[in-house]
């Protein structure tokens, strides 16, 4: 720098929680104290503030949603990134129309397994059906075959 003249760097960190507290007077850049590094007339000064924040822009904002029950749902906003600019961000929506979107619940192994279990369940009544005519069948000839029987009688 020119002799007489200072020269001061700000650097600006992103805090939220902070309003505008007084500026820090920075003794070391890094491993290095700030003179050694940039000479005796140049100062840093850090200041942490949501100015040094990025600008609040609607992809800033994520959208979460309550369970939707009998068709209604609440959505509000939450913070994606540190951001600055409260302006932007999305008003809340109270009761908003929602449907239940049935295939997003089950994963593809879940519906794999859901269709193994449905054709497990049909081979089984299937099953049971053919032993449930097989005993009406011998049922039937036994019933023939007992001496007394209505059956038997007619048979002969």
């Amino acid at each position: 720098t020119d002799e007489g003249r200072w020269e001061t760097h700000v650097h600006l960190v992103c805090n939220l929680a902070r309003e505008l507290p007084p500026p820090e007077i920075l003794q070391t850049c890094g491993d290095l104290p700030c003179v050694a590094r940039t000479g005796a007339c140049v100062r840093h000064v850090l200041v942490e503030s949501p100015l040094g924040c990025p600008v609040c822009t609607h992809a800033s904002f994520v959208e979460i949603g309550t369970v939707c029950r009998l068709g209604k749902r609440d959505v509000s906003y939450q913070m994606a990134q540190e951001c600055s600019g409260w302006t932007i961000r999305p008003a809340d929506k109270k009761a908003q129309e929602c449907t239940l979107k049935w295939r997003a619940m089950f994963a593809p192994a879940d519906i794999a397994a859901l269709c193994l279990l449905a054709g497990m369940a049909l081979l089984v009544a299937g099953l049971l059906y053919q032993r449930y005519r097989l005993y009406k069948h011998l049922y039937s000839k036994y019933r023939q075959m007992r001496p007394g029987s209505a059956d038997a009688r007619g048979a002969g």
